[in-house]
């Protein structure tokens, strides 16, 4: 049902009586749209950063109020030790800053910073009840209490979710007033033929007192998968890599068309189809809900896999306080994706390449090689290997960077860049404070014999080539030193350029580059 002007609220009146129970329901009419706040919760971003990035190009373009990003997620929780607590600047927490700022590099405007969800799960009380159930007070969670107190039951807070419900049943459990004032359009569970919802599904199992608190309390709005293989009803938007080319030539698109995502034995999928964006459509699609229908917990059951002891299953009930979209059309999601990533009025003026942290580096003086210019792959760097499929691999600075970094005890930054090949390099903006002839250094190492790479400024070769020799391992650091070096002042382009690799299959590691006179 396409809603006519005001008809949001006589929806909403329909779907949610006194107190947000269900009272009545219209199949495609759902209790939100683009007129009400927004924050969006989801766990890695290399993985859901098609969402990401949607739902900031309608932030952009003023088609949303995106009130913040979350980032909640507590995988890995069972191999940590105690004791537990939440980590605020854990690596996915740092990875969806870093598309944050890409983002607005490539000319989407109006986007809040990320702020840290839960990075535990919640736990069940041993009485069994939500009241006792201890919060966990995160930054996340204070986003959510402070902008659903300022929503309404008409004009809800929606949040957009495609992980676990940790941080929003956080907020609610310290201040249960909240529930009434929130929306949660949330990808969640594995959809039955006779229209129930177990747990095989990650962001269903992975926090089962969650779930059971969230779908007990709170407005929720299910969009399940569809786990036996016949996706045909579920409303996800097809998104394949070779459509890319629609969008502006930006650093965004480009780190959406390296995205991928391990799966084990040297294998890994890439994003065709956007699921994760399945809560977001109906803000400004009213034609896209096929079928609903409501939901209430039937039993605890034993879990099926992981480490959990018993998950709740829920099943139809007319009664029910949880709606549940058993149908939506993946057309129109996907018509509706690209329209609104391809809307103009989205993209503002890219940066193009800009230094890091925002200013030249000076010079005289040391520029860290893990410091090379924003802009990304093609722009500021090249490498020959893209990080993203490898199973283990995560780069501890920069993460959605394809240069290989590594943290070293031994590099003067705590990093160093290593596994370089021949065709790779690096640049990075800085600004020789008088014209004269310096001593170009560099601090490098290498496992056996290294390869050859020069540097240029401003596109000339101004250190000819340099060798690394066997420095005794990739932490054993030695400097090369290349005196005569002539420069103009003022501010231009250094390129660390990688020419011929050694006899061990790379270049070499590398520290820093110095000018010194």
């Amino acid at each position: 049902m396409r809603l006519p002007a005001g008809g949001w609220f006589l929806a909403a009146v329909l779907l949610w009586g006194p107190g947000g129970r269900a009272t009545a329901a219209t199949p495609t009419a759902l209790p939100y749209d683009r007129t009400c706040p927004v924050i969006y919760d989801n766990d890695g971003a290399i993985e859901s950063g098609f969402t990401d990035t949607y739902l900031m190009a309608l932030a952009s373009a003023r088609v949303i109020r995106l009130r913040g990003i979350i980032t909640t997620c507590s995988w890995g929780e069972e191999q940590r030790q105690p004791p537990f607590s939440p980590l605020p600047t854990s690596e996915v927490v740092r990875e969806r800053q870093e598309l944050i700022a890409k983002a607005r590099r490539s000319g989407l405007r109006n986007l809040p910073d990320v702020t840290a969800g839960p990075s535990l799960t919640l736990k069940r009380p041993a009485s069994g009840r939500i009241e006792e159930t201890v919060p966990y007070r995160t930054p996340g969670s204070r986003l959510i209490l402070r902008e659903a107190r300022r929503a309404t039951s008409h004009r809800p807070l929606v949040i957009v979710m495609g992980g676990q419900a940790t941080c929003v049943v956080d907020a609610y459990l310290q201040d249960p007033s909240i529930a009434d004032r929130m929306v949660l359009a949330w990808i969640v569970g594995n959809k039955r033929a006779d229209d129930s919802i177990d747990a095989s599904e990650y962001n269903f199992g992975t926090d089962p007192w969650a779930t059971y608190i969230a779908f007990e309390r709170l407005r929720v709005v299910a969009f399940p998968f569809s786990n036996d293989g016949d996706d045909t009803n579920d409303g996800f938007a097809e998104t394949p890599k070779s459509r890319l080319g629609e969008l502006p030539d930006t650093e965004l698109r480009r780190t959406m068309s390296e995205a991928a995502w391990p799966r084990g034995g040297g294998t890994f999928s890439e994003p065709a189809v956007d699921y994760d964006v399945m809560g977001a459509i109906p803000l400004t699609r009213s034609d896209y809900v096929r079928r609903t229908g409501y939901v209430s917990l039937a039993r605890w059951e034993p879990a099926t896999w992981g480490p959990l002891p018993q998950v709740p299953f829920f099943a139809a009930a007319p009664q029910g306080r949880a709606l549940v979209v058993w149908e939506a059309d993946p057309r129109v999601a996907t018509d509706e994706w690209w329209r609104r990533m391809k809307d103009p009025a989205a993209w503002g003026r890219p940066a193009g390449q800009t230094p890091f942290r925002g200013g030249p580096w000076k010079l005289p003086g040391t520029v860290e090689a893990e410091h090379f210019d924003e802009g990304g792959e093609g722009r500021a760097y090249h490498d020959t290997t893209n990080n993203f499929p490898k199973e283990g691999w995560f780069n501890p600075f920069r993460c959605l960077e394809q240069v290989d970094i590594l943290a070293s005890g031994a590099a003067s930054g705590g990093y160093q860049v290593g596994r370089t090949e021949a065709g790779e390099w690096l640049t990075y903006t800085v600004k020789v404070a008088r014209a004269g002839t310096y001593t170009l250094a560099v601090r490098v190492a290498s496992a056996g014999p290294g390869g050859t790479f020069h540097v240029e400024f401003d596109g000339v070769d101004k250190s000819g080539p340099l060798v690394i020799p066997d420095t005794g391992g990739e932490g054993s650091w030695q400097t090369l030193s290349r005196p005569g070096v002539t420069l103009k002042a003022g501010r231009q382009t250094m390129r660390l350029v990688m020419d011929r690799d050694g006899p061990a299959g790379s270049v070499g590691e590398f520290d820093w580059v110095r000018l010194e006179r």
